[in-house]
C-alpha cells in the first residue's frame, strides 16, 4: 500500500522533471504543471504527498546519518584518548616497527589566556550580524525608521498530512 498515491501523470512529470538527471529550476517545474491535463486540485494534492514524501525520506535518511555520525564521533573520541596518553607515555622518545612509527615533530602554538576584547584592536576580530527580532520590534513597535530594513508581510506554505 503507498499512502501517498499519486496520478501517473504526475508521476511522469516528477520522474522527467526531477529525477531524471538534472533538476530543472521551480519556475520551470511550474510551467510544467501547468501544461498538465489534471484539475488544479489533484495536481497540488498530488504535489503536497510527494511534499510530505520526500520529507520523511529525508528525515529517515538523516536519523541514518546521525546515527553514523554517532560513531564515527565516538571513534574519534577514542582515538583522541589513545592519542593524549601517547603524547604522555612516549613522552618525546621515538618508537617504530614494520606497523608503525611515533615520533615528534617541533612547532609553536600561540596560546591566549585572556579575554579577547583586552588585546590590541589590530589582533581582535569583530563579528557583525543583524538583530532581526530587536529590528521588527523598533519598526513595529517604536515606529521607527531605519533605512535598508523593512518587515513584509508574507505567507508561509504549510503542508501536511491528515
Amino acid at each position: 500500500m503507498n499512502l501517498f498515491q499519486i496520478s501517473n501523470e504526475m508521476e511522469k512529470l516528477l520522474y522527467e522533471s526531477l529525477d531524471d538527471g538534472e533538476i530543472v529550476s521551480p519556475d520551470e517545474f511550474t510551467a510544467r504543471l501547468r501544461e498538465l491535463e489534471s484539475e488544479k486540485k489533484t495536481i497540488v494534492l498530488d504535489l503536497a504527498c510527494v511534499h510530505t514524501e520526500l520529507l520523511a525520506k529525508a528525515a529517515a535518511i538523516k536519523q541514518v546519518e546521525d546515527q553514523i555520525s554517532a560513531g564515527r564521533k565516538s571513534i574519534m573520541r577514542k582515538a583522541e584518548v589513545i592519542e593524549k596518553s601517547l603524547e604522555e607515555y612516549a613522552a618525546g622518545e621515538k618508537y617504530d616497527d614494520a606497523r608503525t612509527t611515533v615520533g615528534w615533530s617541533e612547532s609553536q602554538r600561540t596560546i591566549v589566556t585572556i579575554d579577547a576584547e583586552l588585546l590590541p584592536e589590530e589582533f581582535r576580530r569583530v563579528k557583525y550580524e543583524a538583530m532581526k527580532t530587536e529590528l521588527k520590534e523598533a519598526i513595529l513597535e517604536d515606529k521607527r525608521s531605519i533605512e535598508g530594513v523593512s518587515v513584509e508581510d508574507f505567507w508561509n506554505l504549510q503542508i501536511g498530512k491528515r
